[in-house]
């Protein structure tokens, strides 16, 4: 692999050559980072057209509404053309009144590979609760200025997810957001950059914290485990490698769903605090954000059915390229230092 140093043997002319030629495809990023931003306008435009269907999609679901035939027939159609083994349901005209689809979207996560893993035990009551997902594109301008250039003033892409609520006991808010801010610069896939995310402030009702209920829960768990684990070596030093394997698995955690609207504070704003790490960190939120944008919330009816599952093997290799859950949570754990390192200075 070459180490970096091939510039070096060049002759002075040959690097002035070279350098002239970077500027060439440093002119061609600039006009990718601007088809980047003509296809942001587009999405905008395509959400705003999409915007009564997914409202209506949402009031059908909540039982305001019943389906038209109309509707049946093309979604019927559009079934037929996946499974020519499926069979018609009989011509029952327009629908007298709506039926309810509870527990919609919480289903539709969880039959999502990658989102299902974010979700335990303890979120699921309080995601029965989830009502709707929209995504919209908050209109925001950069405050600072990118790679000596200045960039100030200049439009961004970003785009934020709401997930609405109806009245629970487990916190007052009727909607939470996320919102995913790029950057104006390219990755070398020529993909925009991410830059940071903007969560949302949960307010728990008494004693419903579930993200810290999880994270007790799990903290229990482990320790009663680790118990388990002593007492079976003291009785049988040979503990089979399979069992092994399977507490292993069992650690794969992420805690509670609602951690998702709580992201670290040094991936919240623009920064360089070990931007390589930081980078880590902030391409995760971005790929699960992403996931609900482009996948779960625009096919939500076949996430709650199930029948996206054959469409689903890009999601489960697509934690490949990535750290692995134990180098984030370092990662996490070394910028939380640094951090409060900074705070005390």
């Amino acid at each position: 692999m070459d180490d970096g140093r091939f510039f070096d043997t060049l002759t002075t002319e040959e690097k002035q050559t070279v350098q002239g030629l970077r500027g060439i495809e440093a002119k061609r990023a600039e006009y990718r980072v601007q088809f980047h931003a003509a296809i942001a306008a587009a999405e905008r435009l395509y959400g705003l057209k999409c915007k009564p269907l997914y409202e209506r999609r949402r009031r059908i679901i909540a039982g305001e509404f019943s389906v038209s035939a109309e509707e049946i027939e093309r979604g019927e159609q559009q079934i037929l053309k996946e499974d020519i083994t499926y069979q018609k349901l009989p011509s029952v005209g327009e629908l007298a009144s709506g039926t309810v689809l509870d527990g919609f979207w919480l289903r539709a996560l969880k039959t999502h590979s990658r989102i299902k893993t974010m979700i335990c035990e303890i979120d699921e009551a309080a995601l029965k609760h989830l009502v709707d997902i929209a995504i919209s594109y908050p209109a925001m301008k950069s405050d600072r200025t990118s790679n000596g250039l200045d960039a100030v003033d200049q439009p961004i892409i970003a785009f934020t997810l709401t997930f609405h609520f109806s009245p629970n006991e487990y916190f007052e808010n009727s909607m939470l957001t996320k919102t995913h801010v790029y950057k104006n610069e390219l990755t070398f896939l020529d993909t925009l950059d991410c830059d940071y995310v903007i969560g949302d402030k949960i307010s728990w009702k008494p004693g419903q914290n579930l993200v810290k209920l999880a994270d007790e829960t799990k903290a229990l768990s482990k320790a009663n485990k680790a118990k388990i684990v002593l007492n079976d070596a003291s009785e049988n030093e040979d503990a089979s490698e399979d069992d092994n394997d399977s507490d292993y698995q069992e650690d794969e955690y992420f805690g509670s769903f609602f951690k998702f609207f709580s992201p670290l504070p040094a991936i919240t704003v623009p920064g360089n605090v070990d931007e390589y790490a930081r980078s880590l960190l902030v391409n995760k939120e971005f790929e699960i954000g992403e996931m609900l944008k482009d996948r779960v919330v625009p096919r939500a009816v076949e996430y709650f059915t199930g029948d996206s599952g054959e469409y689903e093997g890009s999601d489960l290799d697509s934690a490949d390229g990535f750290a692995t859950d134990e180098v984030l949570d370092a990662l996490k754990r070394e910028l939380n230092g640094r951090l409060k390192g900074k705070g005390r200075e």
